[in-house]
């Protein structure tokens, strides 16, 4: 059994917008802040192998909305205002919405706090291989496959989905006793993209790939 606190740190997410009826395209990116991570793994030692299913909860704040694209035409800082305009007229974004932002050339930014929040809680099955360098250092390597649950709160709606995930994980234990060690890793996550469902349905919200880059460090347990 292990327990590790750290840092996830978000690639910028896509985040497109889609009417449906006209086929109109918005194609944004988050821009995160990075987020305290918490993780537990329980699992089994066969040796120099270990399997384990990792539990991790990460709460990512969304400082700007960086406006990309509008049906694959670039977006410029001239053109903001009458986009911000055309999706108030369409109640896709709000007034209020602009509430404690401001618009800082082609990004949506909060002047205080966030714009967003994207919160991540991955459930993971690992392999473990631990290197045999010596009795109190053990480099580890690993990769998982899993899920990870992902939900966003923005515009004033909050929807989630549950999305495949894969990860590698390198890192280094210190072997304290042996039922004992502290550990220090890098993790490497990635959950495909997924739809999200806001409002009344009439607008479809798509958000892409998160990929996650977490620094932790931890107890392990062996009993």
């Amino acid at each position: 059994m292990s327990l590790r606190t750290g840092i996830s740190d978000l690639n910028n997410p896509d985040f497109t917008v889609t009417d449906p009826e006209s086929g109109d395209e918005l194609q944004t990116r988050l821009e995160t802040k990075s987020a305290w991570l918490i993780a537990g793994e329980i699992g089994y030692d066969f040796g120099p192998v270990r399997f384990g299913v990792d539990l991790s909860y990460s709460r990512n704040k969304v400082r700007g909305l960086d406006l990309r694209s509008v049906n694959g035409t670039a977006i410029t800082a001239d053109d903001v205002e009458d986009i911000v305009d055309t999706l108030i007229d369409a109640e896709i974004l709000y007034p209020e919405d602009f509430e404690g932002a401001e618009i800082d050339g082609t990004t949506i930014r909060s002047t205080s706090g966030s714009i967003a929040k994207l919160r991540q809680i991955g459930v993971m099955a690992n392999l473990t291989y631990d290197i045999p360098v010596s009795d109190t250092i053990r480099p580890y390597v690993g990769v998982g496959l899993g899920a990870v649950g992902t939900h966003v709160k923005a515009l004033g709606e909050d929807d989630g989905s549950i999305r495949f995930a894969w990860q590698a994980r390198a890192g280094v234990a210190f072997q304290l006793s042996p039922a004992v060690a502290l550990t220090a890793d890098y993790t490497y996550r990635q959950a495909s993209a997924g739809r999200l469902q806001f409002g009344d349905g009439e607008v479809e919200y798509r958000l892409g790939k998160t990929k996650a880059s977490q620094i932790a460090a931890g107890v392990r347990f062996t009993f």
